[in-house]
């Protein structure tokens, strides 16, 4: 059992020292609280794998010559995703992110326009284009057409989580200036997304445990300042 003397020793020792305490800990919370927010979210292949394992090497030289960026994908919902204006919607969406430098979408009907150049979005066009789509379940596999939604794949050639950001942010004014109100809704689906989310959510929580914690300490070092003037002096 512990010498009961040494202890009252040791917590006289820390409330003798308080102030120096309480000011070490006023410093080296935030700074703590600031450094877990600058920890990197990654999960590419360089974070996982040594450079020099065969694997690592064979997927960059792939990605040399398939560059991968980050993928997102828009959903455009309508009672009737085949109407000849959600398709002039979609197309508007289109033009306007593609005036974002790192920004690349494609539809399934940049597919069929590669096919018939000549496409208009009529009647005429948007029942051609619907035979093109469903005649195969590869758009539907890949998100791009459904029973209620035009899809649009976007990506993003982003280098980290700020870049990444702003592309999001210019994505999403782009879809807002552009929207013609044919669409009842867009969706937005995809990792960029959900990771900047946690990112920023993860920040605003280690801000909160950053007040937290100097309110903690305010209370503590009234605690310690009373628990001193109480006790009796030898």
């Amino acid at each position: 059992m512990a010498d009961p003397h040494r202890l009252e020793g040791f917590f006289r020792r820390v409330v003798a020292a308080r102030l120096p305490i309480l000011a070490a800990y006023a410093v080296l919370v935030p700074l703590a609280a600031w450094l877990a927010t600058r920890i990197p979210s990654e999960a590419g292949i360089g974070r996982l794998v040594v450079p020099s394992d065969p694997d690592y090497v064979a997927t960059r030289a792939f990605q040399k010559v398939f560059p991968e960026g980050q993928m997102l994908i828009l959903l455009f919902e309508a009672d009737d995703p085949w109407r000849p204006e959600l398709l002039a919607e979609l197309e508007g969406v289109a033009r306007a992110l593609r005036a974002i430098p790192g920004v690349v979408p494609y539809t399934a009907l940049d597919v069929y326009r590669r096919a018939r150049p000549g496409f208009r979005a009529d009647a005429a066009g948007a029942e051609a284009y619907r035979a093109f789509a469903t005649g195969t379940d590869l758009f539907r596999r890949q998100g791009l057409v459904g029973d209620r939604f035009q899809g649009m794949a976007v990506s993003l050639g982003v280098q980290g989580p700020q870049q990444r950001d702003a592309l999001l942010s210019a994505v999403d004014r782009a879809l807002e200036q552009a929207r013609r109100g044919v669409a009842s809704r867009v969706r937005k689906v995809g990792a960029p997304y959900v990771v900047s989310w946690i990112e920023h959510e993860s920040s605003r929580a280690s801000l909160r445990v950053t007040l937290v914690s100097r309110l903690t300490m305010r209370a503590s070092g009234h605690a310690l300042l009373n628990s001193s003037k109480a006790a009796p002096q030898t």
